[in-house]
Formats: C-alpha cells, sequence, structure tokens
C-alpha cells in the first residue's frame, strides 16, 4: 500500500509539471489568434483537460480496485505465454529471370499493352519427371492486370486453366507473384510491368514414349487509370515429347 502511494504521488507531480508546460504553451499560442479563433481554442483546450482529469480519476479508480482484490487473489505460478500467429500461407515466389528464360515474349505498346504466352519449362522429358508449364506478361507502362479480385467486382483475374493428357498429372496449384494492392481499390491486388505464374506437372512412370498435347486457357484483363480493355481468353497447344524410361 505504502508503494502504491508513492507511485500515485510520482504520477500526481508528473501531471502538474505537465500542466503547468501545457499552461505556457497555452498563453503561447493565443498570441496573434483573432477574438472568434480565442474563443474556439480556449473551449477545445478546456475540454482537453476535463479529459485528462477524467484518465487521472479512472487510474486512480482502478488502482484503489486492483488493491481492494489483493487479498482474495492466490498465489500461482506462470511460466510465461507463448503466442501463436496464425495467417495464409504466402504465395511462393515466381522468378521472373526463370520466366523468361521459358516464356519468350515481345515488346507491348500503347496498341497492344498487354503481351502475354505460356510454355513448357521443357519439351522433353522422361517417364516419371517433372517439369513445368510457365505463364509469362509484360505490360506497357502505365498498366496493370489483376492478381486477386473479390467475387463480387467485375474485373477479370489473370489465371491459367490446363487440360492435361492422359499420363500427365498437376502438382499443387498455380503460383504466382502476390501483386500489390490497388491505389484506388485496396481490395483488388494489381501487377505492373512483369508478370509470371508456374505450376509443376509430372509425367507418370509408365508413360510410352510420344508426343502429349497439354492445353492451357489463358485469360487477362488489363487496364490503366482512365479504362479497360476487354478480357483476353484465349487456348494454347503445348507440344511434349515424352522420350524414355526415367534415368536411361
Amino acid at each position: 500500500q505504502g508503494e502504491q502511494g508513492r507511485i500515485m504521488l510520482r504520477m500526481s507531480k508528473v501531471y502538474e509539471e505537465h500542466e503547468k508546460a501545457m499552461q505556457e504553451r497555452f498563453k503561447y499560442q493565443l498570441q496573434g489568434m483573432t477574438k472568434k479563433q480565442r474563443a474556439e481554442y480556449e473551449a477545445a483546450w478546456s475540454e482537453s483537460l476535463l479529459a485528462n482529469e477524467d484518465y487521472m480519476q479512472a487510474n486512480l479508480e482502478q488502482s484503489e480496485v486492483y488493491e481492494s482484490l489483493q487479498p482474495f487473489r492466490q498465489p500461482y505460478f506462470n511460466h510465461g505465454w507463448v503466442w501463436v500467429y496464425l495467417r495464409k500461407p504466402m504465395v511462393k515466389s515466381v522468378s521472373l529471370d526463370d520466366a523468361s528464360r521459358v516464356v519468350e515474349l515481345g515488346e507491348p505498346s500503347a496498341d497492344r499493352p498487354l503481351v502475354i504466352d505460356v510454355a513448357l519449362s521443357s519439351a522433353e522429358v522422361r517417364a516419371g519427371e517433372t517439369f513445368s508449364a510457365v505463364v509469362r506478361a509484360r505490360l506497357a507502362p502505365g498498366w496493370r492486370l489483376y492478381t486477386s479480385v473479390p467475387s463480387d467486382l467485375a474485373y477479370v483475374q489473370t489465371g491459367a486453366t490446363l487440360e492435361l493428357p492422359s499420363g500427365v498429372e498437376a502438382i499443387g496449384p498455380w503460383e504466382s507473384h502476390e501483386g500489390l494492392p490497388d491505389r484506388k481499390n485496396p481490395r483488388l491486388r494489381v501487377q505492373r510491368e512483369e508478370f509470371a505464374m508456374t505450376r509443376e506437372l509430372r509425367i507418370s512412370s509408365d508413360a510410352k514414349p510420344g508426343a502429349l498435347v497439354v492445353r492451357c486457357q489463358l485469360r487477362a484483363q488489363v487496364c490503366n487509370d482512365s479504362y479497360c480493355l476487354p478480357p483476353e481468353n484465349r487456348t494454347l497447344e503445348l507440344t511434349l515429347r515424352v522420350v524414355g524410361e526415367r534415368g536411361e
């Protein structure tokens, strides 16, 4: 109780010093004000002082409540708390350098602000081996595509759908750039300049040598600060050749 009183006394002294400093500032602020401005400032100042007094009173009352509960507290041992924060897994980063080695693209322009294509990381694979489908896009300056769009908005999210032949399976989902929140609507996530997405695929271990066709449907929409272009939606066929069993 004695220590509690000393703490509250120090708080009161600090508050008094703070009050004196604020009063000096108050006098300084009044210099050069009109009569109306002084009245408004004084009213705001009085309201601030009342708020500070309420805060100090609340602290005093809280301390009294804690003190009154002290006899009823039971001793306990506490080894501390460990807080675990769960978050949505991050989208794995896709290397633009790797994508550029797989998918060659021309330069975008004012007339064609989006250049997008898809390719396979390997044209020839052996049974049991893995490879990737890689989508790459380039945008003209001032244009953006959408990497995440809420279902209640009409923009088209950039994406791809694979139609795989027998003997080829997808390993996991598409991995892509997460994008940044749009300046005008943070619910949207956008990407500028370049974009890439990949999906890992695998040939079955019993696949026979020969040619396979992987179909990929691309969809994307680009906008600038003034308008949006109609969505682009097209299907491409990619030829893959199985050349032998794994390890041959």
